[in-house]
């Protein structure tokens, strides 16, 4: 068994490999959502340089007054690229490693989820191969650049996977749960809409197995640790959405414009996810006319997680009735997901799963010293193929958008979401005004500085004044900066009309030190989540997790 899991380890990693492909390049693909993402990786970086964490406030964007990306995107696993920012490593290669390094951890997790759930090494291997090459994958990850949700894919398998399994076997696994739905929260927002929908649907269809008292118990563990760990993030979050009115809750999509037409989700289906669509309906087939591997509860399961998986892509056309929808209150606001294309993020699990069980049960009749062989080959075909066929088939002769981006472009080019977590009513415009008046302003000419030092959301100046006087400093102002004069006393601090943070200056000579600390609720969240994940690891070592 040890020797045939190290097989499997060595071949999913070359899938992940093969996948990533178009990333070994000292460039990057252009997407519609690229800048906006590596913005958010040089707003962390330059967030931890300026003595943020976690970062909150990213002072990259608009030429360093700082947008609350954080606060709404999150922002944990940007720590990675952000890192290498910090030691060096060129932006565009940060990003590319990154992607990888998300590719080989989309095999692994969906591998492990899927194996558990399955039974069997070989249908979580076959499984991972499916979804890693899943067409849909591929358009976030080279088409959209769609970074936020090809994270949340990474954890989605797993989530689905250990949510059936603590409901259907194993309770005690309820650890692995709180990880992959943690992953997911710390990736994408909607996405986490998204796995919200999915449990309550999968604890809906199986309420008599909540009728066992232990799986009650971890359902229940599973709902406070996942929210105590993520508070962090939790509670910002919310406490700036009720409070704070930003673009981006005024950039209300016509759902129905944005979908697409049931035949074209078909031709899709059938070119870049040709393989998929053929082993799916395998799956039918064999389901219904001979003996797929695996108990009589997983291939219920499985059929489950195929009509969910239909669904899902019936969901992402425009032949589903999103016109009604729309025109009704409150359930219209599923218009939130913006895309209805998004609902293959979901159909990708169950049409990967059930695949695999096709093509596992008929490798199974190979004589058993050809079988790993075949399989492994099999896989790493799917993967060559599926890639080969995507990009022959979305850009011309096979050439990938590539870009060379710098640093310094970055906060002078336009993109998608500049704006978007701007105040209500700041447009590209006021971005520009910003750059121009990047200085302290004297709104009295009554004050000397003497230095003025701007590191992100950090500022250090000293000045001499004869009388108070206002000042205001070229960064937005947020709950929670703080000012102290002379490293000690604190000081009121404001905003005037342009949103741009004001502080009274006593008389004399004095330094002044500006930085971001959050709220003390803030502050509260993060000892509630640190307690958290060491409370929540001594459990995972309890049940003994590899």
């Amino acid at each position: 068994m040890k020797r045939e899991m190290m097989t499997w380890a060595i071949i999913l990693t070359a899938c992940a490999i093969i996948i990533s492909i178009p990333l070994f390049s000292s460039q990057v693909i252009w997407g519609p959502d690229l800048l906006f993402h590596l913005n958010r990786i040089e707003g962390v970086k330059e967030g931890l340089l300026a003595g943020q964490f976690p970062v909150r406030i990213h002072p990259f964007q608009i030429y360093g007054y700082g947008v609350p990306v954080g606060m709404f995107y999150p922002d944990l696993f940007l720590y990675i690229p952000a890192v290498f920012r910090i030691v060096g490593v060129p932006l565009e290669l940060a990003y590319n490693i990154f992607l990888i390094i998300l590719n080989i951890m989309t095999v692994y997790l969906t591998w492990y989820g899927y194996a558990l759930l399955g039974k069997s090494i070989r249908i979580g291997a076959v499984s991972a191969t499916l979804y890693i090459s899943f067409w849909y994958i591929f358009i976030n990850l080279y088409r959209r650049a769609a970074l936020g949700e090809t994270l949340a894919m990474v954890f989605f398998p797993l989530a689905v996977a250990m949510t059936l399994y603590i409901l259907y076997d194993d309770a005690h696994k309820w650890p692995l749960a709180v990880f992959a739905y943690s992953g997911i929260i710390q990736s994408h927002i909607l996405s986490s809409l998204f796995l919200l929908v999915v449990i309550l649907t999968i604890n809906i269809i199986s309420w008599k197995q909540l009728l066992d008292a232990s799986r009650r118990l971890a359902v229940l563990k599973i709902i406070l640790f996942t929210f105590l760990i993520n508070a962090w993030f939790i509670v910002p979050f919310i406490i700036f959405n009720q409070t704070m009115d930003i673009n981006i809750k005024s950039n209300v999509s016509i759902f129905h414009e944005f979908d697409i037409d049931i035949i074209s989700l078909l031709i899709i289906q059938l070119t870049w996810g040709i393989l998929t669509f053929v082993s799916s309906i395998l799956f039918l087939w064999l389901r219904f006319k001979t003996t797929l591997v695996g108990t009589v509860q997983m291939k219920r399961i499985a059929i489950y997680m195929f009509s969910g998986a239909i669904f899902c892509m019936y969901m992402a056309t425009g032949s589903f009735p999103w016109r009604v929808i729309e025109a009704i209150p409150i359930i219209n606001k599923v218009a939130i997901v913006q895309l209805p294309i998004r609902f293959m993020e979901v159909a990708s699990i169950g049409l990967s799963f059930c695949g695999a069980l096709a093509i596992t049960t008929i490798f199974e009749r190979v004589p058993h010293r050809g079988k790993i062989f075949l399989l492994s080959t099999f896989c790493i075909s799917i993967c060559m193929f599926n890639l080969f066929l995507f990009t022959y088939s979305s850009f011309q002769d096979m050439h990938l958008p590539y870009m060379h981006i710098t640093v310094n472009e970055l906060q002078s080019r336009d993109y998608n979401g500049r704006t978007d977590y701007l105040y209500k009513g700041m447009d590209a415009k006021d971005i520009d005004e910003c750059n121009k008046t990047f200085v302290i302003n004297n709104e009295y000419r009554n004050i000397t500085v003497y230095s003025f030092l701007k590191n992100g959301t950090l500022i250090l100046f000293s000045y001499q004044a004869e009388k108070k006087s206002t000042v205001t400093l070229p960064m937005f102002y947020y709950p929670g900066y703080e000012v102290k004069i002379n490293n000690d006393m604190a000081v009121p601090i404001g905003e005037n009309n342009r949103h741009l943070l004001t502080i009274d200056l006593p008389c004399g000579y004095n330094t002044v030190l500006v930085k971001y600390v959050g709220l003390p609720l803030f502050q509260l969240a993060d000892f509630v989540s640190i307690i958290s994940i060491i409370v929540f690891l001594l459990f995972s070592f309890k049940y003994n997790f590899p």
